[in-house]
């Protein structure tokens, strides 16, 4: 990212939402550009098999997070906008 807002390099490719993250964050001098190669969904890893109860628990609560509108608000709230859906 560094050669991109040094001008060394005319683009840069990486997620969208850690480029809002980083973009937002330094107040940095780049745009989006085009439209996005892939839709990547954020998830969290666990071991095949293992701690199916604590699985099934945070996939549960995040999917009252999606329905209440929670993931989006703070999405918007860190992102600019709403990256929690594909576009």
């Amino acid at each position: 990212m560094n050669d991109a807002i040094n001008k060394r390099v005319e683009g840069y490719v990486n997620a969208k939402p850690s480029l809002l993250a980083e973009i937002n964050k330094a107040d940095l001098p780049l745009k989006f550009v085009g439209e996005p190669f892939v839709y990547e969904a954020v998830a969290f890893p666990f071991v095949k098999g293992s701690n199916e109860e604590l699985r099934e628990a945070i996939t549960a609560e995040v999917q009252k997070l999606h329905e209440d509108g929670t993931i989006s608000e703070l999405s918007i709230k860190y992102y600019g906008e709403d990256v929690s859906k594909k576009e």
